[in-house]
C-alpha cells in the first residue's frame, strides 16, 4: 500500500456537536455500547457492537463507510503510542483534539487531524505513532476501517490533504 498518500480528507461532513454529545455519553457509560471485553485498557480503544442507536451521527458514519470494525479512540494527555503499523488504512473522525495531538511517521513527518467534522483516511500501513502532547486535552476520535474493496473504490471521491501547517 505504499502507493497511497498518507492523509486523505473526505468531502462528507458530520455534525460535530452531535458527535461530541454521543461520544461523551459512551465515555460516561461504555458498558451500554461496547462488546464485553472489548476495551483495551492500555490505549483506550473501544469497539462498538450493535448497541449504538440507529439515529445517532456515529451510526451514520459507521454505515457511510461500511466499517467492519470501529470504535472510539480516547487518548489521555501526555501519552503516546509506540511505533507500529496497521494491516489496513484507518478512517478517523476527530471529535476533540488540539494542535498538540498528531500522527507521526517513522520518517519524522507529522500530521494533525482537526476536529472539523470531516473524516480522514490515514495510511496507517506505514510505521507510525500517535501522540497527545497536550497538558490537559483528552483526545477523542471515532475510527474504523472499512471493508477493503469499498476503501479503494472511494478514494476517487476524496479531497486530498498531504500536509498540515
Amino acid at each position: 500500500m505504499n502507493h497511497l498518500k498518507r492523509v486523505y480528507k473526505f468531502k462528507i461532513k458530520y455534525n460535530l456537536e452531535k458527535l461530541k454529545e454521543e461520544v461523551f455519553l459512551i465515555d460516561k457509560d461504555p458498558g451500554k455500547f461496547i462488546n464485553d471485553g472489548s476495551r483495551d485498557e492500555e490505549d483506550f480503544i473501544w469497539f462498538f457492537n450493535k448497541k449504538i442507536p440507529e439515529d445517532w451521527e456515529i451510526s451514520k458514519f459507521i454505515k457511510d463507510f461500511n466499517f467492519d470494525m470501529s470504535g472510539i479512540s480516547k487518548l489521555r494527555p501526555k501519552y503516546c503510542f509506540s511505533f507500529h503499523f496497521d494491516y489496513s488504512p484507518r478512517i478517523h473522525l476527530a471529535i476533540q483534539t488540539d494542535n498538540k495531538n498528531f500522527f507521526s511517521f517513522i520518517d519524522g513527518k507529522s500530521y494533525r487531524i482537526p476536529a472539523d467534522g470531516h473524516p480522514y483516511l490515514i495510511n496507517t500501513t506505514e510505521e507510525h505513532t500517535f501522540c497527545n502532547a497536550s497538558l490537559n486535552t483528552i483526545r477523542y476520535h471515532v475510527a474504523g476501517h472499512p471493508h477493503f474493496m469499498w476503501a479503494w473504490d472511494s478514494l476517487r471521491n476524496m479531497e486530498i490533504m498531504e500536509t498540515y501547517e
